[in-house]
């Protein structure tokens, strides 16, 4: 029996603003053969496993772009919506052509508050889940010119817009999750229609960060923010990231901690998939068993309703559905109610 020809890896074309462009290899020499690896890898992923939704989600990709061109604001809404859940964000949007006393009316921004209170109103105004721009905040100190980023649990890429945004040059995502890769491709597409070039610069991969394995690169600033309390060994974790670390780069490690470790509860906060929430005793142990030093650390931050909540935008339950309803300090579980803290890490030497 003749063996059935393999299936070509591509990545599917309304997602084509997810792969690093001619112009940005020649621009990074130094990361080039990553992006390229990391490109194939994601080539192979749309490949061997496709999403039953995707042609639905490209759909309203195709029709955001038009109705974004045409600069039909209730058309561009309803395309966007399609995405839905918005988990992260927000974002504001303007379809009206560039004035000269209004030269970047016409754009794609991940909003501050700020932005917000200033623009909403004339803008469409993308009122995500979460309010990343509270965390945004709490690391917008540090120094984002000209610098490479790299975030692992990217999501839609509201951290990676921040970090462009601040000046940086670079800003390279990994994340599975394929509805927010669509969001991001919509995004970007936007911003790129409109010729804001240094969008460009950000690219989110469809992939866990074991595929950091693949290739060496290495980065002023890796970012993890929520992410390390759903890995199993979060050693190898922290440890993978400080590999892909320039060497006087920087780690942002953003966790939830308990003031008891806490190991692999059944459910936290309804999450299923949580291996540890750590103390900071722990916390700490691990960043200096995967060979990392604490040069500061930022909180202990509460998560407040007006940082994670329902919205237009994400109909789904929310942090209020996930607390107890008679006593907030504690989720449903009867676990401490989510507190984060980001702790800023080098390489020890």
């Amino acid at each position: 029996m003749a063996r059935r020809p393999k299936a070509k890896k591509i990545h599917p074309p309304l997602l084509q603003v997810l792969r690093p462009t001619p112009e940005l290899l020649q621009q990074e020499p130094e990361f080039a053969a990553f992006l390229e690896t990391m490109d194939r890898l994601a080539a192979e992923m749309w490949t061997a496993q496709p999403h039953g939704d995707a042609p639905k989600w490209q759909a309203h990709i195709a029709e955001a772009k038009t109705a974004f061109l045409e600069q039909d604001t209730a058309r561009l809404r309803a395309a966007l919506m399609g995405l839905h859940p918005w988990r992260r964000g927000p974002y504001l949007i303007a379809c009206e052509a560039p004035t000269p006393t209004h030269p970047t009316q016409a754009t794609v921004i991940a909003a501050s508050q700020a932005d917000i209170a200033q623009r909403a109103a004339t803008s469409l105004y993308l009122d995500s889940e979460w309010q990343c721009f509270y965390k945004w905040d709490r690391i917008a100190h540090l120094d984002w010119q000209d610098k490479s980023v790299l975030d692992i649990g990217a999501s839609n890429g509201y951290y990676l817009f921040r970090a462009l945004q601040a000046g940086a040059r670079l800003a390279i995502g990994f994340d599975p999750t394929r509805i927010d890769l669509h969001q991001f491709a919509v995004l970007k597409t936007l911003a790129v229609l409109k010729a804001l070039k240094q969008a460009d610069h950000a690219l989110i991969f469809p992939l866990r960060d074991d595929a950091l394995d693949h290739a060496q690169a290495k980065f002023d600033r890796v970012m993890s923010m929520g992410v390390l309390y759903h890995h199993r060994d979060p050693v190898a974790h922290i440890r993978r990231l400080l590999a892909k670390l320039e060497e006087n780069g920087e780690l942002v490690l953003e966790t939830i901690v308990a003031a008891e470790h806490i190991v692999e509860p059944p459910r936290y906060a309804k999450m299923r998939n949580i291996s540890f929430i750590p103390d900071l005793a722990h916390l700490d142990t691990w960043i200096r068993e995967a060979g990392g030093k604490l040069v500061d650390r930022l909180g202990p931050f509460p998560t407040l309703d007006e940082e994670q909540r329902q919205s237009e935008w994400m109909h789904f339950e929310s942090l209020a559905d996930f607390l107890d309803p008679d006593n907030p300090t504690k989720t449903v579980e009867g676990y401490p109610a989510p507190t984060r803290v980001i702790s800023i890490i080098k390489i020890t030497s």
